[in-house]
């Protein structure tokens, strides 16, 4: 009987990793040395020279702490410009980084501003006419009450004839006022403002029932 032993071919790991083709990166896209090649750091923050930094397992949790590397994009010249930015603060904005960044915020700034202003407005005169609404009748027991005639027409008159002039003059401030919250926001709108703008600021308090303030 005769054995047949095949022959193959003996190669070590080492010349299998030696033929294996380097991956060529797709169309477009550039390698991880391209990429890095392009990228300038910013080691003023970190005390680096102009000799530049080198980036570790060691030193990569200080330099993320600092906030000092940040990956933005530059546009300039018709092209961007990849660079790590020295950052401060929290979360990922950049203000001046991101073209029309700094309009949008303190456009952003304006309109809130403006319309919490308002909101302090219809409060404040929400109050006074709870103030009068408390006052009022008290006014109106006192004039009935009161046998002087002379006190009564010549002091209680006067003040509750002025309460009750103060209070439908605030009355027409207040509708005013809180159509002017609608229209705040309609003209920001207008001005490009963002939906959530005005979201989580808080609005003027529920109005009190009004109270009797006419003559019992």
């Amino acid at each position: 009987m005769t054995v047949m032993i095949a022959c193959l071919p003996l190669f070590s790991v080492g010349d299998e990793r030696a033929n294996t083709p380097t991956p060529t990166p797709p169309a477009g896209e550039k390698s991880l040395s391209e990429v890095a090649g392009s990228i300038t750091l910013d080691t003023s923050a970190v005390g680096g020279g102009s000799g530049g930094i080198v980036i570790s397992n060691e030193n990569l949790p200080e330099l993320a702490g600092k906030g000092a590397i940040t990956e933005v994009t530059k546009q300039g010249a018709g092209q961007g410009k990849r660079v790590l930015s020295n950052v401060t603060g929290t979360g990922a904005e950049v203000e001046g980084e991101i073209p029309g960044y700094a309009e949008e915020q303190q456009k952003k700034a304006y309109w809130q501003g403006l319309y919490r202003q308002q909101v302090d407005l219809v409060t404040s005169i929400r109050s006074q006419i709870d103030s009068l609404d408390s006052e009022i009748p008290g006014l109106w027991r006192d004039y009935y009450a009161w046998d002087d005639p002379a006190y009564r027409d010549g002091v209680i008159k006067p003040r509750l004839d002025e309460a009750m002039a103060r209070r439908q003059k605030l009355e027409a401030d207040l509708q005013q006022a809180e159509a002017r919250l609608s229209q705040i926001q309609a003209d920001a709108r207008r001005d490009g403002a963002e939906p959530g703008w005005f979201r989580g600021i808080e609005k003027p308090p529920t109005p009190v029932p009004t109270r009797g303030i006419m003559p019992p």
